[in-house]
């Protein structure tokens, strides 16, 4: 293994059904109203919303300066996209998924000498060993250099091709026995004939003892496949790791976050600089170095701190004086 900090290789997944879904961050567009289209739009920079393009995370914008280091290794098709559409399926099946391989924590040498190539044979290697290929076809594949990370996206239908159907839960969320059920006494459920002569009957196992009832849940296949992938880096002795070696000192809510000023947004992202060097001074041993980042930081933090518990409590103030003044409307109604 390369000396020195791990840097970290985040697997995320993005699914898309045919009809709209509500997420947490708010309403995702489907496929039959044009998702895997902007997603195509997005992922080959043919249409760029740099308002649209802020990140929930990172809050950076494309540098179009940099989309020349951009690879396009295969670009989804619209026919690919019709045929999709085409196939017979119901409202809320997974049509379609994205992969993102997201390489974070490297310094500003590591991303100007950035492999591409290298890093996408660490991808296919993967991919090979989970058979995903294989399954579900890969409609495409890019290399993002424009963006704060480098990081690739791999687009893949949802149709089983070895099935015949859209079965992505069945692949990747499979059923498996979770607790047992009970009744209110806490006695155990046990299952029963539900058709034929025998209803109502209890179904018994090979031992002529009655069998229990469990619930039925979805087993997580994105963990899964991210412990995999955790797994297949460590196992192979790469520099990077799934999961974050330590966490930002700041770590803000939307909200706050949105009602910072671009300057306090700037130093926000500085701090979190002086944070990596502040790490990588700790494998270094580099004590003067550690001592000098810390000064700095400690009065930055600080600064930031306070003007987030400014937003913070005018946020608060707000809410108790729409909520009193509601409470105040509602008694004279």
């Amino acid at each position: 293994m390369i000396g020195g900090i791990k840097m970290t290789a985040v697997l995320r997944m993005e699914k898309r059904s045919f009809a709209d879904t509500k997420t947490k961050n708010g309403l995702v567009r489907g496929i039959e109203n044009g998702s895997l289209v902007a997603m195509k739009k997005h992922n080959e920079r043919l249409e760029i919303n740099h308002r649209y393009e802020m990140k929930s995370k990172q809050r950076t914008n494309i540098n179009e300066e940099n989309s020349y280091k951009n690879v396009y290794f295969k670009r989804m098709s619209f026919e690919q996209i019709k045929k999709i559409k085409d196939k017979q399926h119901r409202f809320n099946n997974i049509g379609a998924f994205e992969l993102v391989y997201d390489f974070q924590d490297l310094t500003e040498d590591e991303i100007k000498n950035f492999d591409v190539l290298q890093h996408k044979a660490l991808i296919d290697e993967f991919l090979e060993e989970q058979s995903l290929g294989k399954k579900f076809e890969l409609l495409s594949y890019v290399y993002h250099g424009d963006e704060k990370n480098p990081h690739f996206h791999l687009v893949f239908s949802g149709w089983n091709q070895e099935e015949q159907s859209f079965n992505f839960n069945d692949e990747f969320n499979p059923k498996k026995k979770g607790e047992a059920l009970l009744t209110s006494e806490g006695n155990p459920v046990f299952l029963k004939h539900n058709r034929g002569k025998k209803k109502g009957e209890y179904l018994l196992d090979e031992n002529g003892n009655k069998q229990i009832k469990y619930e039925m849940v979805r087993e997580n296949g994105m963990q899964r496949l991210q412990d995999k992938w955790g797994a297949y880096l460590k196992d192979n002795n790469f520099r990077y790791s799934h999961k974050k070696k330590f966490t930002s000192l700041l770590q803000f809510p939307n909200y706050i976050w949105h009602s910072f000023s671009s300057d306090t947004q700037k130093k926000v992202f500085f701090i979190r600089e002086l944070e990596k060097k502040r790490e990588q001074s700790k494998v270094e041993n580099n004590l003067i170095l550690i001592d000098e980042i810390e000064t700095i930081m400690k009065n930055e933090v600080l600064e930031v701190l306070n003007i987030a518990q400014h937003i913070q409590d005018e946020q608060t103030f707000k809410r108790t004086k729409n909520k009193r003044k509601s409470l105040v409307n509602n008694k004279f109604i």
